[in-house]
């Protein structure tokens, strides 16, 4: 079983779709529905999430092979 974003840094925030989600990374999902990307300075879309993402420290270990 891979561990989740939410696991991984200890989030509280149950409002966050990754809570209930059980197919999907949190980088696959829309940006509004995950807390941690709402709070960005900058918008951040579909179409950008991933450059964000990438900077992750839980996409960087989940990806480090």
């Amino acid at each position: 079983m891979t561990v989740k974003c939410h696991d991984f840094f200890g989030c509280k925030e149950e409002r966050c779709i990754m809570f209930t989600e059980e197919e999907k990374s949190c980088w696959e999902v829309d940006p509004v529905l995950t807390p941690c990307i709402a709070k960005s300075a900058e918008p951040i879309n579909m179409e950008n999430k991933i450059v964000f993402c990438k900077n992750c420290l839980y996409f960087l270990y989940l990806h480090k092979n």
